[in-house]
C-alpha cells in the first residue's frame, strides 16, 4: 500500500511537471496583436472605495498613455468612500467623477452605473490602486476589435519581504495558468484589475444571476462569454498591456482578499475550473501529506518524496522566472522561503473557505449579499 502511494506521487509529479511546462511555453509565446484600430472610442471605468493613497497614481498613469485624448474617457465611480478619494479625483480635469446613489453599493453596481453613463462600446476596467503601462489603452482597444473580453498581466510592486514574495508567486502562477487556459480554450478566468469588454455583448445583463455574490465582477463575465464563444476571449500578450498594483500589507488582509476570491470561484458553474483546481489541491495534499508522515516514519522510499519536491521546485521556479524575466529578476532567497511555506497558507485558506469563515474586505463582509445594481 505504501509503495503504491509513492508510485502515485511520482506519477502525479510527472503529470504536474508536464502541465506546468505547457503553461510555461504559453507564457513565453507573445503574439503581435497590434493593428489599425477600427473603433478607437473607449471608456475606462474605475470603481473606487477608500483609495486615497493610490488613486492619483492610477489616473496619472492612464493619462500618460500614448492614445489620442479625444478617443477615450475616464469614469471614476465612487462607492461611498469615507476618505479623501473623491476630493483627489475631482482635481483631474479629464476625469469624470460619479457617485453611487445611497442604498446601492458594491463593485458590480459601480461598474453597471459607469456603463450607463457612457456611450462607448469598448470598456476597460481597472482598480484604483493600479499603475498601467503607457500602451495599455492601445493594446486593449486593439484586442477588442477581434474579441469580446480580455484580461492581461498583473504584477505586484516589488518589496523585499516574505509576504510580498508569497503574493507575487501566487498572482504570477494564477495568471500564467489563466493565459494558458484562455489560449487553449479550456476555461476562462479574469481579474477586474486588468480587463476589457465590449459593452454590447451581454446586452445589459452583465451580472444577472450573481448579484448576491460579493465581488465577482470579473470571473462571472468571463464564464458567461466562454459559454457564448470561447474563441472570443483574449489575453493581452506582452508587458505593454499589463498593470502593476500593490500587495496586501498584512497576512490578515491577504487572507480576506483570497477568501473573497474563493467565494466567487466556489460557485462557478465551470466544471473544468473545478476539475483543474481539484487536481492541483489533491496533488498538493498528497505531496505534503506524505512529507509530513515521513518526518515521523522515514523509510528508504522517502527519497521519492525528496525527488518529487525537487522536480516541483525546479518547474515552479522556471515558470516564475519566465513570467518575471521582462520585469525584474525574482529573488531566489524569498522565492525559496515562499515556496516552502506557501502550502501552509494554501491549506489555511482552503480550510477557511470550506467552513465559510467570514472576514471583512474594505469594511464589508466578503460573503454577505450585495445590493442589486440599478
Amino acid at each position: 500500500m505504501i509503495i503504491a502511494v509513492y508510485c502515485v506521487l511520482l506519477i502525479a509529479t510527472i503529470i504536474y511537471s508536464v502541465l506546468i511546462y505547457q503553461v510555461q511555453k504559453e507564457v513565453t509565446h507573445n503574439a503581435d496583436t497590434h493593428h489599425k484600430i477600427e473603433d478607437p472610442k473607449i471608456c475606462i471605468i474605475i470603481s473606487v472605495r477608500n483609495e486615497s493613497r493610490h488613486i492619483a497614481q492610477t489616473l496619472e498613469s492612464i493619462l500618460c498613455n500614448d492614445y489620442p485624448a479625444e478617443h477615450y474617457d475616464i469614469l471614476v465611480i465612487n462607492d461611498h468612500s469615507t476618505d479623501k478619494t473623491a476630493e483627489i479625483v475631482s482635481k483631474f480635469k479629464k476625469v469624470t467623477l460619479l457617485h453611487l446613489p445611497i442604498g446601492i453599493y458594491g463593485k458590480k453596481a459601480a461598474i453597471t452605473f459607469g456603463i450607463q453613463n457612457t456611450n462607448a462600446n469598448k470598456i476597460i476596467l481597472t482598480d484604483g490602486d493600479c499603475i498601467v503601462e503607457k500602451d495599455w489603452i492601445l493594446h486593449h482597444s486593439s484586442a477588442l476589435d477581434n474579441t469580446y473580453i480580455n484580461t492581461g498581466w498583473i504584477f505586484l510592486k516589488e518589496e523585499r519581504n516574505f509576504l510580498s514574495a508569497v503574493q507575487a508567486m501566487d498572482v504570477a502562477a494564477t495568471l500564467a495558468i489563466t493565459k494558458w487556459a484562455i489560449k487553449k480554450e479550456y476555461f476562462a478566468l479574469g481579474n477586474g484589475a486588468n480587463m476589457s469588454i465590449r459593452r454590447n455583448i451581454l446586452q445589459g445583463e452583465w451580472y444577472s444571476g450573481n448579484e448576491h455574490i460579493a465581488s465577482g465582477d470579473d470571473i462571472f463575465l468571463f464564464e458567461k462569454i466562454f459559454k457564448k464563444d470561447p474563441s472570443k476571449i483574449g489575453f493581452i500578450d506582452g508587458m505593454n498591456g499589463s498593470v502593476t498594483t500593490y500587495g496586501q500589507p498584512s497576512w490578515s488582509s491577504l487572507l480576506a482578499q483570497r477568501l473573497r476570491w474563493a467565494a466567487k470561484q466556489a460557485i462557478t458553474s465551470s466544471k473544468r475550473v473545478f476539475i483543474f483546481q481539484s487536481v492541483i489541491a489533491v496533488y498538493l495534499f498528497l505531496l505534503y501529506g506524505v512529507l509530513l508522515w515521513l518526518l515521523w516514519n522515514w523509510t528508504s522510499f522517502g527519497y521519492i518524496v525528496i525527488i518529487s519536491l525537487g522536480i516541483k521546485f525546479i518547474v515552479d521556479y522556471q515558470l516564475l522566472k519566465k513570467i518575471q524575466s521582462q520585469r525584474a529578476k525574482p529573488s531566489t532567497t524569498f522565492f525559496v522561503l515562499a515556496w516552502i511555506l506557501y502550502p501552509i497558507f494554501y491549506f489555511i485558506l482552503a480550510f477557511a473557505a470550506l467552513f465559510r469563515i467570514n472576514v471583512k474586505w474594505k469594511d464589508r463582509p466578503t460573503l454577505s449579499d450585495t445590493k442589486k445594481a440599478l
